[in-house]
C-alpha cells in the first residue's frame, strides 16, 4: 500500500492538489511508514533456527526500525505544520518575516529534529 501511494505521488506530483500537499514531505511520510513496517520482518525469527546473538540483534533492530520510521514520518509532518504556521501567520500579520521559509530551511529543521 505504501508503494502504491508512493507511485501515486511520483506520477501525479504536478497536479495542483499534490503540489499544495508538498510531494517531498509526502514521500518522507511514506518512507517513514515503510521503515516502520519493515520492522515486522525482523520480529518473527524462531529460537530453533537462529542463535541467541542473532535474536538479540533482531530484537534491537525491531525497535530501531520502529523508532526511525516514526521519526522520519513525524518530522516530515512537523515540518509541514511549521511551514503552514509561518505562512498563515504571515497572512495575518503585515510585519511577519517569511524569509526563513525556504524549502531548504524547512528540510534543515526537519533533519535536525530527526537527528535528535
Amino acid at each position: 500500500l505504501c508503494c502504491v501511494a508512493g507511485f501515486f505521488v511520483v506520477v501525479f506530483r504536478n497536479f495542483q492538489a499534490l503540489k499544495i500537499a508538498q510531494p517531498l514531505f509526502l514521500m518522507l511520510v511514506i518512507l517513514g511508514c515503510i521503515v516502520s513496517l519493515s520492522a515486522v520482518f525482523v520480529s518473527g525469527p524462531d529460537d530453533d533456527v537462529h542463535s541467541q546473538r542473532d535474536l538479540d540483534l533482531y530484537c534491537s533492530l525491531f525497535w530501531w526500525l520502529n523508532s526511525a520510521g516514526f521519526m522520519i514520518s513525524y518530522s516530515a509532518l512537523l515540518a509541514k505544520t511549521l511551514r503552514i504556521y509561518v505562512v498563515v501567520g504571515a497572512l495575518h500579520s503585515r510585519d511577519a518575516d517569511t524569509r526563513g521559509l525556504s524549502a531548504q530551511n524547512v528540510r534543515l529543521r526537519m533533519a535536525s529534529t530527526t537527528s535528535l
